[in-house]
């Protein structure tokens, strides 16, 4: 019998909360028409960009939108998102002064945005990109450490 570390048993907990939390997600799914389960041209235009390495170009298209004066709650909250993962997806290339202000800057948007509005009812798409730079981060930390 194999026996797990402490620090894996913590990892496998989170793994499998955040497979659960996904798994709820999904469920709600049906209730989304067909163009809300379908990726916007915006964000695939956002995803061209940080697959070539334009992380500057993707962070501004997205400050640039959300500094617009009427910008509703849900498109907010995409635009966050999409701004938190490209300073994610930057951190993932970038050398170790740099990687880590990329990795609090992608956590920082987030809860920026969630102190604006607590309550807002996009709150949870929020927490779940949040927990993903959370566990990202930890994880290359961890990586880093065995190296």
């Amino acid at each position: 019998m194999r026996r797990e570390r402490p620090g894996a048993l913590t990892w496998n907990c989170l793994v499998r909360t955040t497979a659960l939390f996904a798994a709820a997600l999904l469920m709600l799914a049906p209730t989304l028409s067909r163009a809300e389960l379908s990726e916007s041209s915006e964000a695939k235009f956002l995803a061209g960009l940080r697959e070539r390495r334009l992380f500057t170009l993707a962070e501004s298209y997205c400050r640039r939108r959300l500094a617009d004066a009427y910008v509703l709650d849900r498109r907010r909250t995409e635009l966050t998102v999409e701004l938190s993962r490209t300073s994610l997806e930057a951190a993932l290339f970038a050398k170790s002064p740099e990687r880590d202000a990329r990795f609090a800057q992608a956590s920082q948007v987030l809860d920026e945005e969630l102190r604006r509005k607590p309550n807002s009812a996009w709150r949870a798409a929020l927490l779940v990109q949040r927990g993903l730079v959370d566990l990202i981060w930890g994880e290359r930390l961890r990586e880093e450490a065995q190296t």
